[in-house]
């Protein structure tokens, strides 16, 4: 949609996006979001399990945090921060193909006689309990570049 727009503002946006990214901050003003609450069920009313909360965002927000998400994705994979084990949220890393990876080391693991002890945990709701301050703890100590770190932080 953005490419539809005239030069000189998407010029403008890009000088805007340009100088957050320098001043290493995300906009108070996009931080700022409407709730929406969305019934999960066709008819009836719904209890609190059966909504979604949506929060709609400012429109542009979107493309400068697909600008910091890329940096990080970056940083992330120079630097082995996520395991290959990881599967989810990641391009061309497929559930269905780390299961399959897990069936096979069972199977190489039982002709070989070797126990083999798997554990799943799925935690429900995980993004909504992350514990802030201890994920930018986290990620200082992982080394990520202080601007980068700003603007998550922000």
């Amino acid at each position: 949609m953005i490419k539809l727009l005239p030069p000189t503002y998407t010029e403008g946006l890009n000088s805007c996006f340009n100088t957050w990214l320098r001043e290493c901050r995300y906009p108070d003003g996009w931080k700022i979001a409407k709730f929406v609450i969305l019934n999960k069920l066709k008819a009836g009313t719904p209890t609190c399990d059966q909504t979604r909360p949506i929060s709609l965002l400012a429109t542009h927000s979107k493309s400068f945090e697909k600008i910091v998400l890329e940096r990080v994705k970056n940083w992330a994979d120079a630097n082995h921060i996520i395991p290959d084990e990881q599967s989810d949220f990641r391009p061309n890393c497929l559930l269905p193909t780390r299961v399959l990876s897990i069936f096979q080391e069972v199977e190489n693991n039982f002709a070989a006689n070797i126990p083999t002890l798997a554990i799943y945990v799925d935690y429900q709701k995980a993004y909504d309990n992350v514990w802030h301050m201890a994920l930018i703890v986290k990620l200082f100590r992982l080394g990520m570049p202080l601007g980068l770190l700003k603007i998550v932080h922000s």
